[in-house]
């Protein structure tokens, strides 16, 4: 053991020298200014945290907090100004380090520095111990929050730090790629509240003056926006669940509001995560934290967030719990590389809500959740899911719902649509955690991930989908040139610097005669034209049937005029004439609505036919005929009656 973190260590208290401080190293990004807080300061690159230990004293009825957090770091390159980033507002007590007190300490644009009279070298440990406060009735804009439940009447003070705002309530780095190996979270409140943290409960100790102390740890390497506490009037439900081929049990802890009938109301809800949490380790890979937990704490936060180990969430709807579950995977284990790529975060945890429900509820209500999801990112004309440098600094773009939660959705759902093999595509996943655990990853990762495990270059589709704006719309015409089919296919772009889309797409055609079929082609220029023989005549064809491509589109036949056949009034109110210039021959008419639905059929040997359709409702319909062995098909508008 290093002599000097032997002699820090025999100060700290027995729970922490039983430790293990897991300071084994981790695999970094290199180092690109997006990846930072816009508060961060050169200075920090010159060390690596270790190890966070938070010591703080909190209460439900306000944003009043105090104590000291102890920070572990090791120094990377020779320097004498120590800079953490802290709130302005925050009083400093004192500040120690390796357990000297260092006087030389101020405060400027949000960040503490701690001035040696000596360098710190390479390779050198160092116990930072800052003891601090905040003013009566400190109130920070983002952070640190309380908040009223008023389904269940209970107040909660809780931290979300995501993307900048750790510094409103702790010293720290606030870089993505410089991951804690470990943290300690100690939070002392009355003995009438819990607190929730990261990590395992190691103790409850009891204090005096009505006093408790909920002491956390946790041995994974966790990102700096992810430590976390949220205290309130808790009740502890807790079960396990055991994921298949794993050897053992995953504690599921749920610190819920002390409710006489919240257990009741939400415990169905509350277990669904046991499914959730089997289902994604089988897809995924194990859960990434097995020795530890996964569990909520509730407050009255207007959503969800993924804090490692331990959401903190307002209700327990089974979308936003299959959320911040995903996020365990994508976001804490493997962590965004940089905020322009917050897709590896939110793109991938919303697209689980889809693999949730396609796997848990039914494929009818993950594919609503997809139509919802294009509605949303079609608002987006102009998007791209890839944040530029100078968008960073806006929050509320680095977490656009278009874009970077249901664009990066749509993204992973192509994505498994072009590889169309299953096995491949949760392969891809599954070697991208492996390949990223306990640290970060951008975009470019993924990339290589998917070419390596599918063996194919799909940097196309990243740079027109990914890194591209917009989204495609199709002009689509078809129709029946005896007995072949002739498909037309116009694209153009929802933006002025929309790329062009390859992309395969699917046609479903719908016969006259047999079942249905799906053919698939591929798209490689803004025009083209597909033509197939087809022994049978279509009546019908959907573009796209099952919903995988995010774009606009229209799509028509293509009618030929038949001069031996006369169709009107079209559009009409009841009732349609068909005259025929063949006198006996025997004619079959159908009629079907626009998904293929069997709705009018019957033979006739008239050459003037009335069709009465009062019954129909408005709206669109194919009209078929088949006549001396040709078939023939026309669109129909019916209109309200008045």
């Amino acid at each position: 053991m290093n002599r000097i973190l032997f002699l820090i260590l025999i100060h700290f208290p027995a729970f922490l020298i039983a430790q293990d401080f897991n300071v084994c190293g981790h695999r970094k990004s290199a180092v690109v200014m997006s990846e930072d807080a816009p508060g961060y300061h050169p200075l920090e690159e010159k060390y690596d945290v270790k190890y966070y230990h938070l010591n703080l004293n909190v209460t439900n009825e306000s944003t009043d907090i105090k104590g000291n957090t102890s920070i572990f770091i090791q120094i990377l390159e020779e320097f004498d100004t120590l800079v953490f980033e802290l709130s302005d507002q925050m009083q400093i007590d004192s500040v120690t380090i390796n357990n000297a007190i260092n006087s030389n300490v101020f405060q400027n644009d949000n960040k503490l520095f701690i001035i040696s009279e000596n360098p710190y070298l390479p390779d050198e440990q160092l116990i930072v111990n800052i003891f601090y406060s905040s003013p009566e009735g400190y109130d920070p804009s983002d952070g640190l929050y309380r908040s009223y439940d008023y389904t269940y009447g209970k107040y909660a003070t809780y931290t979300l730090s995501e993307p900048f705002s750790a510094n409103n309530w702790f010293p720290v780095k606030q870089k993505l790629s410089d991951k804690a190996d470990s943290v300690s979270v100690w939070i002392t409140t009355d003995t009438s509240l819990m607190a929730g943290s990261n990590g395992l409960l190691k103790r409850i100790t009891s204090l005096d003056n009505g006093k408790q102390r909920f002491e956390w740890h946790s041995d994974y390497p966790i990102a700096y926006y992810l430590i976390s506490f949220s205290v309130a009037e808790y009740m502890d439900y807790s079960f396990y669940t055991r994921p298949a081929e794993y050897e053992d049990s995953i504690l599921v802890q749920n610190f819920i509001y002390k409710n006489g009938n919240i257990l009741e109301k939400e415990k169905e809800k509350i277990d669904k995560t046991g499914e959730l949490i089997n289902l994604y380790s089988e897809l995924f890979g194990l859960y990434p934290f097995p020795d530890e937990k996964y569990g909520h704490s509730m407050a009255a936060i207007g959503g969800g967030m993924e804090h490692q180990t331990m959401t903190t969430l307002q209700n327990f709807n089974f979308n936003l719990v299959a959320h911040e579950l995903a996020h365990q995977w994508f976001g804490d284990n493997v962590t965004c590389g940089s905020w322009q790529d917050i897709w590896i975060n939110e793109g991938f945890a919303s697209y689980s809500e889809y693999i949730a429900l396609e796997n848990l509820i039914s494929p009818e209500a993950a594919k609503d959740w997809m139509v919802d999801a294009h509605d949303y990112a079609k608002t987006e004309r102009n998007g791209s899911v890839y944040l530029q440098e100078d968008e960073v600094e806006y929050v509320s773009r680095i977490f656009s719902h278009a874009l970077s939660y249901k664009k990066g959705a749509a993204i992973i759902h192509m994505l498994r649509y072009e590889i169309d093999n299953d096995d491949i595509f949760f392969s891809v996943l599954r070697q991208f955690q492996t390949e990223y655990r306990d640290s970060v990853a951008k975009a470019n990762d993924f990339i290589e991930v998917v070419n390596d495990i599918t063996g194919d270059d799909y940097q196309w589709f990243f740079d027109q989908w990914y890194y591209g704006t917009g989204f495609p719309y199709f002009n689509i015409n078809w129709r029946m040139n005896n007995d072949s089919l002739i498909i037309e296919s116009y694209q153009t772009g929802s933006g002025e610097s929309s790329p062009f889309f390859k992309t395969h797409i699917d046609f479903q055609l719908r016969f006259f005669e047999g079942e249905d079929s799906t053919i698939r082609v591929l798209q490689e220029k803004p025009e083209e034209r597909f033509a197939f023989f087809l022994p049978n005549s279509v009546m019908g064809v959907i573009a796209d049937p099952e919903n995988y491509l995010l774009k606009s589109l229209s799509i028509y036949e293509s009618y030929l005029n038949v001069p031996e056949i006369d169709i009107s009034p079209n559009p009409f109110y009841d009732h349609i004439n068909i005259v025929f210039a063949d006198k006996t021959g025997l004619k079959s008419i159908f009629i079907t609505d626009i998904l293929g639905k069997n709705i009018y059929h019957e033979d006739f040997r008239n050459s003037y036919i009335r069709l009465d359709l009062p019954y129909l409702q408005q709206g669109m319909y194919i009209l078929g005929i088949k006549l001396n062995g040709k078939t023939f098909s026309k669109r129909i508008i019916k209109l309200p009656i008045n």
